[in-house]
């Protein structure tokens, strides 16, 4: 709903998508050994789950933020989705160099940064373009 707050239904959604996205990105960077996923044969492949990661990231925290499903309000979703989802990239990369087997990468964290601009001010550039 544009301008408005969201049915509670919707809100609910928005939540659980959100909390169970984060949490899933928690134990995927986190875990010592995770499951492999192969994403391709290329030099830094995991660049691309970097991205697409914290595009997914950023797109669900702008559409709560935006739908006011969270408990603050911000006068740019966008932008307040964006910065909360690299702050995350931060600490989880900061976390990863203490995690035997994982090693903290500023490439990983580029990645991160570019795939949540492109979640967080794409979803709102096609929110606002369709009248969501």
């Amino acid at each position: 709903m544009a301008g408005g707050i969201d049915p509670p239904r919707r809100v609910a959604l928005r939540r659980g998508l959100l909390a169970a996205w984060a949490l899933a990105l928690t134990w995927l960077t986190l875990t010592p050994r995770p499951p492999h996923v192969p994403l391709g044969g290329f030099d830094h492949a995991d660049k691309v789950g970097h991205f697409v990661s914290w595009l997914v990231l950023a797109a669900l925290l702008e559409t709560a933020l935006r739908a006011r499903a969270l408990a603050v309000s911000v006068a740019h979703p966008a932008r307040s989705a964006w910065i909360l989802s690299v702050a995350y990239g931060t600490a989880v990369e900061l976390a990863q160099a203490a995690i035997p087997g994982r090693s903290a990468e500023w490439l990983d964290l580029a990645a991160d940064a570019l795939g949540a601009w492109v979640g967080a001010y794409g979803l709102a550039r096609w929110e606002e373009r369709n009248g969501w």
